[in-house]
C-alpha cells in the first residue's frame, strides 16, 4: 500500500530544568524524516510524494533533541512505496528524558542479543548431537530451527543484525521473510520426525510445498512485490506449524 503522509503533532513539557530529550524511534515502513522545532532529528531512507525518489530504509534508532521552553513541535513525513503490505507507524514512537529513552532502547536490544545468542548455542548444541549421532534426525531440524529462530529475532525488533551487517532494505526485509518460513518448514520437519517419522502426511506436504514455492517467491521477486503476499506467507506458516502440532497431539492422545 502506497503512503505519502505528514503528522504534526504538539508536546507540552512539564517545568523542569532540562533542555536534552531522547526520542525512540521503533518501526516506521519505509522510510520518514523526522523534526523537532524545525530541526532534523532523525532519518530513515529518503521520503518523498514521487516514488521513484523514495529511498527505503527502517531501522530502529534513539535520537536527541535541544528543547528551549516547555512546547516542543514534532512533525513526522513518512513515504512507502516499497512495502506492499502497508506502510506508516507499526511501532511506538517514545519522546522523553535521556536517561529513561536510553535505558529503554538499550533493554530491548540487550534482549534480541541475549536471546538471539542462546537460540544459536541451543542450534549449534543440537547440531553437534546430530553430528555424533546422525540416526536422530529430529537433531538436525531442531537445530535449523533454534537458527532461524535467532535469524528472525534479529532482523527483526530492534534489527540488531544491521548493525553487523550492511544491508540494502530489500535483503533486510527478505531475510526476514525467509528466516519465517524456514522456521515453520524446520518445526514442521521437526515434530514429524518425534511424532511420525515414517508415516506418509499428504497434507503436510502440501503445505510445506507451498512453504517453499513462497521462499522462491521471495527470493526472486523485489521487496515491493513480495510483500503485497505477506498474509498469504504468515497463513501458511501458521496451517504448517499449527497442522503438524495438532497432529502431533491427535497422535499421543491415540495411542494414550
Amino acid at each position: 500500500m502506497a503512503v505519502s503522509n505528514a503528522y504534526h503533532l504538539k508536546v507540552l513539557l512539564p517545568e523542569t530544568k532540562q533542555s536534552i530529550w531522547g526520542i525512540r524511534v521503533s518501526n516506521i515502513r519505509s522510510s520518514h524524516l523526522l523534526l523537532i522545532n524545525g530541526q532534523v532529528v532523525g532519518q530513515q531512507g529518503q521520503p518523498s510524494s514521487h516514488p521513484e525518489e523514495v529511498i527505503a530504509k527502517n531501522v530502529p534508532y534513539l535520537s536527541f533533541a535541544n528543547v528551549t521552553g516547555n512546547q516542543v513541535d514534532i512533525v513526522l513525513q513518512i513515504a512507502n512505496f516499497d512495502f506492499a503490505a502497508g506502510g506508516g507507524v507499526f511501532g511506538t514512537i517514545t519522546f522523553g528524558p535521556i536517561q529513561e529513552t536510553l535505558a529503554s532502547k538499550r533493554s530491548s536490544e540487550y534482549f534480541d542479543t541475549t536471546a538471539g545468542s542462546v537460540l544459536i548455542l541451543f542450534s549449534l548444541y543440537f547440531l553437534l548431537l546430530y553430528a555424533y549421532n546422525r540416526r536422530f534426525r529430529e537433531f538436525i531440524y531442531f537445530s535449523l530451527s533454534n537458527l532461524f529462530a535467532a535469524l528472525y529475532l534479529v532482523s527483526g525488533r530492534e534489527r540488531v543484525a544491521l548493525d553487523w551487517f550492511d544491508l540494502s532494505y530489500d535483503w533486510a526485509t527478505r531475510i526476514q521473510f525467509l528466516s519465517m518460513l524456514a522456521l515453520a518448514f524446520t518445526y514442521s520437519l521437526f515434530m514429524k520426525q518425534i511424532v511420525l517419522p515414517k508415516a506418509k502426511d499428504t497434507i503436510s506436504r502440501v503445505l510445506l510445498a507451498h512453504i517453499s514455492l513462497s521462499a522462491i517467491t521471495v527470493l526472486l521477486l523485489e521487496a515491493k512485490q513480495f510483500t503485497f503476499l505477506q498474509s498469504v506467507y504468515i497463513f501458511f506458516c501458521w496451517m504448517t506449524a499449527g497442522f503438524r502440532w495438532r497432529s502431533s497431539d491427535f497422535h499421543y492422545r491415540w495411542r494414550c
